[in-house]
């Protein structure tokens, strides 16, 4: 059992089980110092449209480092992309319970929500999103 309890998130998604037990992020150690620069070339591989492989970059970065938030929400987008929109849905909301200022949380959690029927948290997750950053043209179709 205690061993579910330092599982990274996402190898419980791997594993196929939405949720999934882990430390508090204030309880993990700190970054390992190149975890950065993986999440850059994640994110241009994302952008790259490749997609499966952004996702196990992001999914490397948040077992080695649990705490960082950007590796998550690129998880949370790469999941979405995928088609796994329940996972990634409890991935953004994690994303925002750690930090109700992420706006890249709210805007993912708006977008999982919509494609989940959950139209009243889509809404307000997009209003989140928008309030946080106004430029964003996506989150005004909502």
């Amino acid at each position: 059992m205690t061993s579910n309890l330092l599982r990274p998130l996402w190898r419980c998604a791997l594993a196929g089980k939405l949720l999934c037990l882990a430390l508090p992020l204030s309880a993990q150690g700190p970054c390992p110092p190149d975890i950065g620069a993986q999440v850059t070339h994640a994110w241009t591989l994302y952008r790259a449209d490749s997609i499966a492989l952004a996702e196990r970059l992001f999914a490397g970065a948040d077992s080695s480092c649990p705490s960082g938030l950007d590796a998550k929400v690129g998880l949370g987008y790469a999941s979405l992309r995928l088609g796994r929109t329940a996972w990634a849905d409890s991935i953004f909301r994690r994303v925002i319970e750690v930090d109700p200022k992420n706006g890249d949380g709210w805007d993912g959690l708006a977008h999982s929500a919509y494609r989940l029927g959950d139209t009243a948290t889509a809404l307000r997750a997009a209003r989140n999103a928008i309030q946080l950053n106004p430029a964003n043209p996506d989150l005004r179709q909502f």
